[in-house]
């Protein structure tokens, strides 16, 4: 992981992807802390900007985990993106185990700590304030970033403790790319512009 530890500039890595970093806040994915993606639609449009992260960090034989995701990524069509599906750990429990959301949260903190795990990512609905703080502290504390990807039904009812909050839309896309309305809603570092439309 390639981070700016000059304490006197926040730690911040690169999204991969020229336009988005160009737009967010610092130039690119914060190097820790918790970041809260919505969705405007069904999770739609956010992996596009996750992959060249994804990659990087398989390739560096970095664990990354999923925690609840939509679907089960293929392993033809990770592959074929950059992504070492070696390194990548999915933890779906049944969902009619008893508790799930608290066991996932509990499985989600141990990937915030372990060593050889630089970025978690959770999908979730629904995330309790006091838990989305206790994320975002272990998270700051090990040098991790924790994403948190959310719908927009859920958008305006919670407030979640993050360093980061973007909206994300889609306007359009095709085979080859997709246009994003995105949307910088709360950053730690402050910014300029809140309203963007990029092409990924």
């Amino acid at each position: 992981m390639f981070c700016n530890l000059n304490t006197n500039i926040p730690n911040i890595r690169s999204t991969g992807l020229l336009q988005l970093d160009n737009v967010l806040p610092g130039k690119g994915w914060p190097c820790a802390g918790l970041v809260d993606i919505v969705s405007v639609k069904s999770f739609e449009g956010v992996m596009p900007f996750l992959m060249p992260l994804m990659s990087e960090e398989t390739h560096l034989n970095n664990k990354l985990i999923l925690f609840d995701p939509p679907y089960i990524p293929y392993h033809e069509s990770i592959s074929n993106k950059g992504i070492n599906s070696n390194n990548i750990i999915i933890v779906k429990p049944d969902k009619l185990i008893k508790n799930r959301r608290s066991i996932i949260y509990d499985l989600f903190k141990q990937g915030l700590n372990l060593d050889d795990c630089n970025v978690v990512i959770m999908w979730a609905n629904k995330l309790p304030f006091q838990v989305s703080r206790q994320f975002n502290l272990i998270s700051q504390s090990n040098n991790t970033l924790a994403l948190i990807i959310r719908t927009d039904e859920q958008f305006y009812q919670e407030t979640i403790a993050s360093i980061l909050k973007i909206k994300i839309e889609i306007i359009s896309k095709n085979i080859k790319q997709q246009k994003v309305k995105l949307e910088i809603l709360k950053s730690t570092i402050g910014f300029v512009k809140k309203h963007h439309v990029i092409l990924i």
